[in-house]
């Protein structure tokens, strides 16, 4: 398990103790949390309360930037919703922010030229090694006509980002995120589950399974 997506309590709330308890064991393991409010603005403390005072040192993805579009965003406006990216930004370095909103928060089509300043603020705010690019996959169901290429050269091709920034957004962020060594029993395990089809296709028992699940 290398990520787990973080939902506000039946009640609604993100500051809760079962939330705390769940996302606790997150941090034990080394595990980051994509914390998903969509739009509810009024979260943004609780998450605060959370990184900050309950839970130092628990890396938390705020997914889809607060939902974070162009004109009404639902209940937001765009101003608000950045102040509140903002200040999530000021509360720790250790809260992050995935930049999916390029595409679905888009009132144009690709290369969604009115959301190429929203986005540009938000790298300010987190600096790009707190940001990380996200693919919208199924495309067609999430990217308003944008396809996985555009979706990509929207970063590559059309923010004006430094290589550096580029490199940290597409690459060396999610790597440190959800990639790094884990405190989890996960890669033993597979490492285990690895070595007995070996051995297994070895006697000739499950050869073609094992080919098969390699493709």
């Amino acid at each position: 398990m290398r990520g787990l997506r973080g939902v506000p309590d039946k009640c609604g709330k993100i500051n809760s103790s079962p939330v705390r308890h769940l996302w606790s064991t997150a941090r034990e393991l080394g595990i980051p949390v994509n914390c998903m409010v969509l739009d509810e603005l009024g979260s943004v403390s609780e998450i605060i309360a959370v990184a900050r005072d309950h839970l130092p040192g628990l890396r938390i993805v705020i997914d889809h930037c607060l939902m974070l579009s162009v004109g009404p965003a639902r209940s937001n406006n765009t101003e608000a919703t950045l102040l509140a990216m903002e200040r999530l930004a000021q509360a720790s370095p250790t809260i992050y922010a995935k930049l999916t909103c390029g595409t679905h928060g888009s009132k144009r089509v690709f290369p969604h030229k009115d959301m190429h300043g929203p986005l540009r603020r938000i790298i300010a705010a987190f600096g790009a090694d707190r940001c990380v690019w996200g693919s919208n996959f199924p495309n067609a169901l999430w990217s308003k006509g944008s396809s996985y290429d555009q979706n990509l050269r929207l970063f590559t091709d059309h923010l004006g980002l430094e290589a550096t920034e580029m490199t940290a957004i597409l690459s060396t962020t999610a790597l440190s995120l959800w990639f790094a060594t884990c405190k989890c029993t996960c890669t033993d395990q597979s490492q285990q589950r690895d070595d007995g089809e070996r051995g297994e296709a070895a006697r000739g028992g499950r050869s073609h399974r094992v080919a098969l699940a390699r493709l």
